[in-house]
């Protein structure tokens, strides 16, 4: 009875129809409310009826704008002070029960499910792209770097050809560059420079690591304050082998970029460069070399070769494709998505 008497006043004194409706229509479309506002506009009821009002309106509500929100005529709209002022009515926690948005178990589940399936299938191929990049990087600046040296030791010894080099013995190659360049470590016989007892050729086959580990002093090798790794190979005392019509060398020197971190594979990490009779550092697989197993054809392209004539087309086309596709060239394609 008590409450009845309290809906009979508010209707009385038009709290729902100037009060409620209005806030409510500045908030909701008017053919939402339409019927709503109508029911509480209907003041020529009997009392007995008005005091059932808020059950109508509610269920309206309800039907209108489940949303949204819905109003509790009950516990709250007995607050007539709110008349005519919608901010205070919000304010005053008058809307009470709120339908909220949410995601159920399964959804998320299925949502993790799909994220986690494209990051298997994109996250390898971004790391190896990385690590490839930083790879060419390396190699670029070793190359730089080695060129520069090299015509540092010229222009106080001579052309490599006057260094005395001996017969199977490939030290002077690393100790004629020690004025010029930090190293680390230079390693004698005995000594090794890189912690990996193996090596591995672009086929995938196994070669034991005297290459960066100084076994005897045909290869003589050292440490970069960097954390790269390089060894010397004096093929010609003398100077006068054929690497192409234009060219001859004295040796080769071998780089692994990341020092003794996997893969220690040639042509992913390891590569070779050739120091000439004249003094200039020229990396395999360049354009004019003529001999088979350093060419980028048949030394770094196809996928069973050594990857012996790779560095060249890492410095110079900025990219380690060969890796990817098997129809790159020099007069062709330089990369697999030309």
């Amino acid at each position: 009875m008590e409450q009845k008497k309290k809906v009979t006043k508010l209707v009385n004194d038009n709290v729902i129809r100037h009060g409620v409706t209005r806030h409510l229509a500045s908030h909701f479309p008017h053919w939402v409310l339409q019927s709503s506002i109508r029911q509480c506009k209907e003041d020529k009821r009997s009392v007995a009826r008005r005091g059932n009002l808020w059950k109508e309106c509610e269920k309206l509500f309800r039907e209108h704008a489940p949303a949204l929100l819905t109003l509790s005529f009950r516990n709250n709209i007995s607050h007539s002070n709110h008349i005519g002022n919608p901010q205070s009515l919000i304010n005053s926690n008058h809307f009470t029960h709120f339908k909220k948005a949410a995601f159920t178990l399964a959804e998320v589940l299925i949502t993790l499910g799909v994220i986690g399936i494209v990051a298997a299938m994109t996250i390898p191929n971004l790391v190896q792209s990385y690590q490839e990049k930083v790879t060419v990087t390396k190699l670029k600046e070793f190359y730089s770097m080695l060129s520069q040296v090299v015509q540092m030791a010229v222009v106080e010894n001579g052309t490599p050809d006057n260094w005395g080099f001996e017969t199977g013995n490939s030290e002077k190659m690393i100790t004629m560059l020690k004025p010029y360049i930090k190293f680390d470590k230079i390693c004698d016989v005995g000594e090794k420079c890189h912690s990996a007892s193996s090596i591995y050729s672009k086929s995938g086959g196994t070669l034991l690591n005297y290459i960066f580990n100084t076994y005897t002093l045909e290869r003589y090798a050292a440490k970069l304050s960097n954390g790269i790794v390089m060894s010397a190979y004096l093929q010609s005392p003398d100077c006068n082998q054929t690497i192409s019509e234009t060219h001859k060398t004295c040796g080769e020197y071998a780089v692994d970029v990341n020092g003794s971190s996997k893969p220690n594979t040639y042509g992913s990490d390891i590569f070779l460069l050739d120091l000439t009779k004249d003094g200039q550092i020229i990396p395999k697989g360049a354009k004019e070399y003529t001999h088979d197993d350093y060419t980028f054809d048949k030394g770094c392209l196809p996928s069973k070769t050594p990857g012996w004539g790779c560095a060249a087309w890492v410095i110079q086309n900025g990219n380690m494709d060969y890796l990817k596709c098997d129809d790159l060239s020099w007069d062709g394609k330089h990369k697999c998505s030309d």
